[in-house]
This record gives structure tokens, sequence and C-alpha cells, in this order.
């Protein structure tokens, strides 16, 4: 993570479970010294189940992801096949990384989650 500038997350039916796409998430929140933030792009792909409604449950993306949307860290778009509206977006995930302290205090998942909705 340590070159990364911007990290986009491609949100599928089962990714809010996944433990290291926490470890990834949290990493590019991280600011240390040998370690710069990156911005944070969340991005609902067309195989998500509300996909076509636009439309997304806040419990089934990353959860740390979801508790960095209110503070505008995180934007959450919907997958664009044009590719210069993406750049956007990842431009504008790049403005914010400096411009706003994101929340990162949730310790890193361990496991993956079980059920159908994080807790």
């Amino acid at each position: 993570m340590r070159e990364s500038t911007v990290t986009a997350i491609l949100i599928g039916e089962d990714t809010w479970r996944r433990h290291h796409v926490d470890y990834e998430i949290h990493n590019s929140l991280k600011q240390t010294q040998n370690n710069l933030r990156s911005g944070v792009l969340g991005i609902i792909s067309p195989f998500y189940a509300t996909y076509s409604k636009n439309s997304y449950d806040e419990k089934t993306i990353p959860k740390r992801l979801a508790q960095n949307i209110s503070n505008s860290y995180v934007a959450i778009k919907f997958w664009h096949g044009n590719p210069e509206i993406n750049q956007q977006w990842i431009h504008e995930a790049f403005q914010k990384r400096n411009k706003i302290i994101p929340m990162n205090s949730m310790p890193p998942m361990k496991r993956n989650w079980k059920g159908d909705k994080w807790q």
C-alpha cells in the first residue's frame, strides 16, 4: 500500500464478508511515517443484488467503508462503463485523502463475517 494513492473497492455480494478486503481498506486509511494515506472509493458492482435499483444496504458493504461514508471520506458509486467518469471518481477520492481524517479505529477483522449482514 506504500505506493498507493487511491484504493478502489469493487463491491459484490460477498465483499463485505472478506477479512482481506477489510485489511486492504484499513491499511489504505492508515497514515504513518512510511505509509501515506490513500483515498478510498467504493464501487457497487453490477453483480450486487440491488445494483439495478441504484441502492445498497449499508450492512452489506464493508463495515470500514460504511463508517467513512458519513464523514465523506469514502464515496460509494455505482459501476459505470465510461472511463472518464471512473477517472473523475478516482480524482475526487485522491483529493479527499489529505482534507478529511478517516475513521479507522475499528480493529482489523481476523476472520470473515458470517450471516447475511454485519452487526
